[in-house]
């Protein structure tokens, strides 16, 4: 079926092509996954000319990046929803890495998006995206901030920054195939990981002991 295209004339039609942009984005990633997907699943999904695209957006990378920004402010509410205050570092892992695994989406493009983002997108477009990314973070910093927990805003925004990593390197890790872990096993390589969310908890535990112990110890 051949869609039939109508030019976006005022600020309104604009705004609202971007969001069809965004929306087809995500039912695209979510259909064929993040490595697979193109800018023609996109448009297909949206509606919308792939010609037109490129109007609204600088590249594929771009405008997951900012399906990603999406998935962080739910990823933001939820997190701020459940709880304000935790009895233990171990409560607040279990809500983070619950959180987290509850939103794969989330998890894969983070995984893709900070090994790719910068080398398709122009640089003022990648300053607008990083200045999302900082929103995220300030964010996230001030929920752990306000955990009861004793973290100050250095230590909260540093335990912010390590789980970023630690995500976008532990979901592709914790996705091997049943065929690689059985060799593992076999083999007697350690080097294997739990599930996502085990391994993600585990991490917050041990970083929030950490980083919070360090504090003390210098009187923070």
């Amino acid at each position: 079926m051949t869609t039939t295209f109508v030019r976006a004339r005022n600020v309104a039609q604009k705004r609202e092509r971007r969001e069809s942009l965004l929306a087809g984005a995500k039912r695209a990633v979510e259909k064929k996954g993040v490595d697979r997907v193109s800018l023609s699943d996109f448009s297909a999904e949206a509606g919308i000319a792939k010609s037109a695209f490129y109007k609204y957006f600088s590249s594929k990378e771009e405008i997951l990046a900012y399906v990603l920004m999406r998935e962080f402010d739910d990823i933001t509410r939820q997190l701020a929803k459940r709880t304000t205050k935790y009895e233990d570092v171990d409560e607040l892992a279990s809500n983070i890495s619950s959180t987290f695994a509850e939103r794969p989406l989330a998890c894969a493009l983070l995984s893709e998006i900070s090994r790719t983002l910068d080398q398709n997108t122009p640089f003022e477009k990648l300053i607008n995206v990083k200045r999302h990314f900082a929103k995220a973070q300030g964010e996230w910093t001030l929920i752990i901030l306000n955990s009861g927990l004793g973290f100050d805003q250095s230590a909260a925004k540093e335990l912010v920054k390590t789980c970023y990593a630690y995500i976008a390197g532990l979901w592709s890790l914790t996705r091997e195939r049943p065929e690689l872990l059985e060799a593992s096993r076999q083999a007697g390589f350690t080097g294997t990981y739990d599930a996502f969310e085990t391994e993600l908890k585990r991490f917050i535990v041990l970083q929030a002991a950490g980083i919070l112990s360090f504090s003390e110890s210098i009187g923070v």
